[in-house]
């Protein structure tokens, strides 16, 4: 017997850290400033290893998965942005092999997270109700994005992140810096 793409163990591990992710997002006002730093940390390279095992398949079908409104995106955003008032902007290069000669620019940890729940939530929420064709899509949209979008956000907002919890924040007493 032959199994699903959808069924495969790259598959299933995709979908249960993209799955944790989001709900760690979405639970992101049960969090103090430095548990969502710090559960980021550990989250992201998590999310892009599993990213990058996706399988590389075609896209089979028309199907697109509903999408977030810009409207939800921007409350996302801007709830993010409150939370991480103080050490949410960092400066980047976006391509630094490209820009040589360009300065950094600056860049926002809440642009970062929320873009990536704007690009694995929509899939999720479809994932059980789909036909296995449908879900090749989603894979295939996972991984283009990978590639394409979120993955970028992932691995900026991981060396920010890192930067921020281990040099930028002064932690006297040992409380909460890095991974605990």
């Amino acid at each position: 017997m032959t199994k699903k793409i959808s069924d495969t163990k790259p598959v299933i591990d995709f979908v249960g850290i993209a799955t944790k992710y989001c709900q760690f997002i979405e639970k992101r006002d049960n969090k103090t400033k430095i548990q969502l730093l710090q559960e980021a940390l550990i989250i992201l390279p998590q999310l892009c290893l599993c990213g990058m095992t996706l399988p590389d398949i075609k896209k089979l079908s028309e199907y697109e998965s509903p999408e977030i409104s810009h409207e939800q995106w921007n409350d996302l955003f801007k709830s993010l942005h409150h939370k991480l008032k103080g050490w949410d902007y960092y400066k980047e290069m976006f391509d630094p092999y490209k820009r040589r000669d360009k300065k950094p620019v600056y860049a926002s940890l809440s642009d970062d997270l929320s873009d990536i729940y704007r690009d694995l939530k929509p899939g999720l929420q479809d994932w059980e109700k789909t036909t296995a064709n449908e879900r090749l899509d989603i894979i295939w949209h996972w991984k283009c994005g990978f590639e394409n979008h979120w993955g970028d956000h992932a691995t900026r907002a991981f060396r920010a992140l890192y930067s921020l919890l281990y040099k930028h924040i002064d932690d006297k007493y040992g409380d909460y810096i890095g991974v605990r």
